[in-house]
């Protein structure tokens, strides 16, 4: 025997999927969120590298320059 339900089995299953579409959405920009800040943290290492670098060739052009 049926119950009288207040949605049609296709109302059901369309909700369903629109949810599983819409989690899979929430995920997707987490991890497009997430992986944006390890690439953030790498372009601070690599500008932390490169601001020592310039710094160690200045020092070095700067010694080279001086007449001993």
């Amino acid at each position: 025997m049926a119950e009288n339900t207040r949605f049609t089995a296709e109302q059901i299953i369309a909700v369903l999927k629109e949810t599983d579409a819409e989690r899979y959405e929430s995920q997707k920009k987490l991890s497009d969120a997430q992986r944006l800040v390890m690439l953030e943290e790498e372009n601070l290492r690599l500008r932390l590298i490169v601001a020592d670098l310039t710094l160690r060739n200045e020092a070095l052009k700067n010694l080279a320059s001086k007449k001993w």
